[in-house]
């Protein structure tokens, strides 16, 4: 009898499907559960993709991207976040 390849080969073929199921239904709870928390986000994912329809994307749309305007608020947001975490707005 073959007992040593074929015992290992059957037994991770029981276990392993078993294990994956439950990492897969682990993962799929945890987006659900992000999901449910953000809102906003999923309507303005929605808005994007209904808007895509209506307007193509274009290559030209890059140029529309003012860095410094992004930077500058970007360094606002820090500095509001470090304010907070002193304790200055609560």
């Amino acid at each position: 009898m073959e007992e040593g390849p074929s015992c290992a080969r059957g037994t991770s073929e029981v276990f392993l499907p078993i294990y994956l199921r439950h990492e897969e239904e682990q993962a799929l709870r945890t987006v659900v559960s992000f999901l449910k928390k953000e809102p906003v986000l999923i309507a303005a994912v929605l808005a994007m993709l209904i808007s895509c329809f209506f307007v193509p994307p274009d290559p030209g749309y890059a140029e529309y991207l003012d860095f410094r305007t992004l930077a500058a608020l970007y360094a606002l947001m820090t500095v509001v976040a470090g304010l907070r975490e002193a304790g200055l707005f609560g």
